[in-house]
């Protein structure tokens, strides 16, 4: 499996959390990352995201239709999320869109931490195997990089 974890891109300030949009920096971060990505996994993919909007449009950018996943939701944890995706075809790669720190907390708990690392938003981490004990790290970036 190809499992990357995308946190959501920069979203506008707002107070109904669950609406909130991207804004026009957070639509092209996103959109660079799309095409880094997209050049370089396999033509079948899933994309799959948490039902907040900032998370669905920056998953919109790898696939128009988008999976919803409540285990990438904020109040989620990595424990949920690597239970969820365990269940899925070794063989997939698998985008994923969510939120920091839950996107941090995956990709540590991946890497056998206990804390969540630090990710930009539009952030990657990339990693391959068959989940959740033999997933290792391919790659990491942010779109500053690309």
């Amino acid at each position: 499996m190809d499992l990357i974890l995308i946190r959501h891109a920069e979203a506008e300030e707002g107070i109904n959390d669950f609406s909130r949009k991207l804004t026009s920096k957070g639509r092209k971060d996103v959109e660079k990352v799309a095409k880094f990505l997209l050049k370089r996994i396999s033509k079948k993919y899933r994309v799959l995201s948490s039902p907040l909007v900032r998370a669905k449009e920056s998953a919109s950018f790898f696939l128009k239709e988008v999976e919803i996943l409540d285990e990438l939701k904020p109040d989620s944890t990595a424990e949920s999320f690597l239970r969820a995706i365990s269940k899925l075809d070794d063989e997939e790669t698998v985008i994923c869109v969510g939120h920091q720190p839950l996107v941090g907390e995956i990709a540590g708990k991946i890497l056998g931490l206990n804390y969540s690392l630090k990710t930009k938003k539009a952030g990657v981490w990339w990693f391959k195997g068959n989940p959740p004990k033999g997933l290792e790290l391919f790659s990491a970036l942010n779109p500053s990089i690309l």
